[in-house]
């Protein structure tokens, strides 16, 4: 393969960086363009140092972050629902505790109107247990799902 003289080249001598992100840096090498994790030399991809191998290195570049990015958003999220159910589940379970404890000590329990409002605080109760369940499974499998082996 000939290379002309004003094709261009990646640069000679030190690694020159390209672009960085949270996760990876594409550098500029002698021979071409590598794409490897940040605090770790060790090369992810190789490639050429012509404009096309530039170009492919950026776009593969672009891949890895916008992956890694996702795969950090989800289980954030997934935290914060889990936080999230749990406290309304807690205060709804207490409130809706408190509510049957008050009903069962009145006398005269005709028309108080508890009813309705512990049908609500048990339906959310019920809701939030179930938001909070299936975060809890939903997080568990992505946690398996990344530890997984691929072909990366």
């Amino acid at each position: 393969m000939r290379m002309d003289d004003d094709a261009p080249t990646a640069p000679v001598g030190g690694p020159e960086e390209v672009a960085r992100a949270r996760g990876f840096v594409l550098e500029g090498v002698e021979k071409g363009y590598v794409i490897h994790a940040v605090g770790n030399p060790a090369e992810v991809m190789r490639f050429p140092g012509t404009d096309d191998g530039l170009e492919s290195a950026l776009d593969e570049f672009d891949r890895r972050v916008k992956r890694d990015r996702r795969d950090r958003l989800w289980p954030r999220i997934l935290v914060a629902t889990v936080l999230v159910s749990a406290l309304v589940w807690t205060i709804a379970t207490v409130l809706s505790d408190v509510e049957i404890a008050r009903e069962s000590t009145r006398v005269d329990l005709g028309n108080s109107g508890g009813g309705t409002a512990l049908a609500i605080e048990y339906a959310v109760a019920s809701a939030a247990y179930s938001v909070l369940f299936s975060s809890v499974a939903v997080f568990v499998v992505l946690s398996l799902w990344r530890r997984w082996p691929t072909n990366d």
